[in-house]
């Protein structure tokens, strides 16, 4: 699947070249303005990993710090959503236990 998605970027890319500007300005949005980082203007990760393959003018150590902080931030979010007790200090849970089910919930297709 990811070949077909990949395949249509390139054609897009080919067809428009001024979608090479956009993935560009969207993808430094993404490294410099922390704001831009949230799911509010970038609701959709997987775009970003896709603009950083078909660019190179970009910052690749600061793309890695923003991508992954972002990540571990909607991960995080997505837990304390589920379950919301775990964010507490008094939480009933146990810490191991906490960490089980925050791997858990983590992995892809959880």
């Amino acid at each position: 699947m990811l070949l077909y998605i990949m395949r249509l970027v390139k054609f897009s890319i080919e067809t428009y070249p001024e979608f090479v500007t956009i993935m560009k300005k969207k993808l430094n949005e993404f490294i410099n303005n922390p704001e831009i980082r949230i799911k509010k203007h970038t609701s959709n990760l997987a775009e970003i990993i896709l603009f950083s393959i078909f660019t190179t003018d970009y910052d690749k150590e600061k793309f890695s710090e923003a991508y992954f902080g972002e990540s571990m931030d909607r991960n995080v979010l997505w837990i304390i959503k589920k379950i919301p007790e775990i964010e507490k200090e008094n939480c009933p849970v146990s810490v191991e236990d906490r960490l089980k089910i925050s791997f858990n919930l983590s992995k892809v297709g959880a």
